[in-house]
């Protein structure tokens, strides 16, 4: 009876996935700052990649368009769609801003009328004054702590995105050089292949949703 080694046995099995699952849940925990925009920008990578590939699809006279004009346009759109949401927030900020006075004085009339049906007098006088106690200061710190992070994280999560569409152009040379057996280098594209696949899928859907939801919240 042909005996198989520790390394193919079932325990071996266990006790390999035991460990992964460990240092998985440790680089999750103790990491986390660093694979967030790592996340992010993996998300945006695919994003990419799908706008290249439906690029790809638009022939002109019958040829493709050349590899660097899909991937420029394919940068461009996602570059310009962030740049229109933040012009949004920033028009929405703004509108809020320059309308303050109306939601203020709005505010006032409905506190007074509160204030008249609960038999509370100068309700409105007693609001300012547990404004005037908030810390605005802390506040007004942790916020620009907040964007500071987040300017921090954006730059972080491009390095990351320079580095996986620089690491694509030789990502299959790599897969040649660590598996030199043609039929299973075969096997780990398909496999590659399908995780894209339907990474893909599941990123696209995801972003046409929130797209839409987005849409239709800034319409109503």
């Amino acid at each position: 009876m042909e005996t198989k080694s520790f390394s193919e046995s079932l325990a071996f099995r266990i006790i390999l996935v035991a460990i992964l699952t460990g240092l998985s849940i440790f680089f999750i925990i103790y990491f986390k700052d660093l694979l967030k925009p790592f996340v992010m920008a993996v998300m945006v990578w695919y994003l990419i990649k799908t706008i290249y590939n439906y690029i790809g699809k638009i022939k002109i006279m019958g040829r493709q368009l050349p590899r660097w004009l899909k991937g420029t346009l394919s940068l461009a759109f996602i570059f310009g769609a962030v740049q229109i949401t933040i012009n949004l927030i920033i028009t929405n900020l703004s509108a809020i801003v320059n309308n303050f006075p109306t939601y203020k004085s709005t505010l006032d009339i409905l506190l007074i009328n509160l204030g008249e049906s609960m038999g509370v007098v100068n309700i409105t006088d007693q609001m300012q004054e547990q404004i005037n106690k908030l810390d605005l200061q802390g506040f007004l710190t942790s916020t620009l702590a907040s964007l500071s992070a987040t300017v921090g994280t954006i730059v972080i999560v491009i390095i990351y995105i320079v580095f996986l569409l620089l690491e694509e152009v030789a990502f299959s040379k790599k897969i040649d050089a660590i598996f030199p057996d043609p039929r299973k280098r075969l096997r780990i594209q398909e496999v590659l292949n399908e995780i894209y696949q339907s990474t893909n899928k599941y990123i696209t859907l995801k972003t046409v949703i929130s797209l839409l939801t987005g849409g239709l919240s800034y319409i109503v």
